[in-house]
């Protein structure tokens, strides 16, 4: 990459670094739905939370959101942002550079690029705050339900 311009270095740099983000939230939601899950008489063992974490894992992260939301009554903020981090999430994957690709070929158009890449990063990793404080609320009332679930995002931990 040393051939590269500083500046389009920059850019594949904060592509990343807001996938990356985004997989760290993906990756949060599928622990908390791990959590949630009814795991029925036999109870939670080790292996059996490592099997529903890996099948939370191989779900896209769309279909992870969407039952989240279905099994929980989000706030609609909060449905909102999640839904748009996949939103996020897939321009980035799929089509980003492509509908890019005028900006990418000049430095002013790299800067904005860079800038918005900045932007989602802080949205998706202010995101995952949020949804990690709800998540250590929730595993310290003890009683790990979809319930219990629900008084935490209804009643949301003060801001760190």
């Amino acid at each position: 990459m040393e051939h590269l311009d500083t500046q389009v270095r920059e850019v594949y740099e904060r592509v990343g670094l807001t996938m990356s983000l985004a997989q760290c939230l993906e990756h949060r939601l599928a622990v908390l739905l791990t959590c949630a899950n009814d795991f029925g008489p036999d109870g939670c063992t080790a292996e059996r939370y490592d099997k529903v974490l890996r099948d939370f894992l191989a779900r896209p992260f769309g279909q992870m959101v969407s039952e989240l939301c279905d099994s929980v009554k989000l706030p609609p903020e909060l449905e909102r942002r999640l839904r748009n981090a996949v939103t996020i999430r897939n321009r980035l994957a799929h089509r980003y550079f492509r509908e890019s690709v005028g900006e990418f070929v000049s430095p002013d158009g790299r800067r904005v690029m860079i800038e918005e890449l900045d932007r989602l990063s802080d949205e998706l990793n202010e995101l995952d705050d949020h949804v990690e404080r709800l998540q250590i609320a929730w595993l310290r009332q003890g009683v790990i339900t979809l319930e219990s679930l629900v008084r935490c995002i209804e009643t949301p931990p003060e801001e760190a």
